[in-house]
């Protein structure tokens, strides 16, 4: 049914095809399949170790001697920096404390690295520095929100609240 036309359809044959895996563009597929699915769980299986804290910088070292991969060292200046690393796998890099090996994926894994954080320098800012004021009032209003949500989490789990959306609405337009 389409904008008040009907079709009809009606099928009258159906057949399995079996492709044939000497066809070079059926075999790249399939073995390309096969590698990726192969590297899915061996991300995953590396991810639940580290979950489970059996994973650390010796078993590292171990997974790049054994698999003859060198390690790179690279220093991230910000979370925003994007020279060696995409934006959001070096976000992920950032959630995570000094002396912690992670994985760092993108969500098709078709990036995936295995990242050991060996040092984190904190920066302060000089507070005559025009970045201060910035940073200052955006940690402020962070803390407040912060501090807002858990006292109306607070206050939801202690009362029960029922809220008047029509005395709510006359006093939003009041103002």
């Amino acid at each position: 049914e389409h904008k008040d036309k009907y079709f009809l359809i009606e099928l009258v044959k159906s057949e399995d095809l079996v492709k044939n895996l000497n066809d070079s563009n059926i075999r790249k597929k399939v073995v390309s399949d096969l590698k990726s699915k192969v590297r899915r769980n061996y991300i995953s299986d590396i991810i639940n170790k580290i979950k489970n804290n059996e994973f650390d910088k010796e078993d590292f070292d171990k997974i790049s001697k054994e698999n003859n991969v060198g390690t790179k060292k690279i220093i991230l200046q910000s979370v925003n920096d994007e020279k060696v690393l995409k934006k959001d796998l070096v976000k992920q890099i950032y959630l995570y404390p000094q002396n912690k090996v992670i994985v760092a994926t993108d969500i098709g894994l078709t990036e995936s690295y295995l990242v050991y954080i060996k040092k984190i320098n904190n920066v302060s800012i000089d507070e005559k520095n025009k970045e201060y004021k910035k940073y200052y009032d955006l940690s402020k209003a962070i803390l407040k929100n912060d501090l807002y949500k858990t006292y109306e989490t607070y206050l939801r789990k202690k009362y029960k609240i029922d809220i008047n959306y029509k005395a709510l609405d006359n006093v939003k337009n009041y103002f």
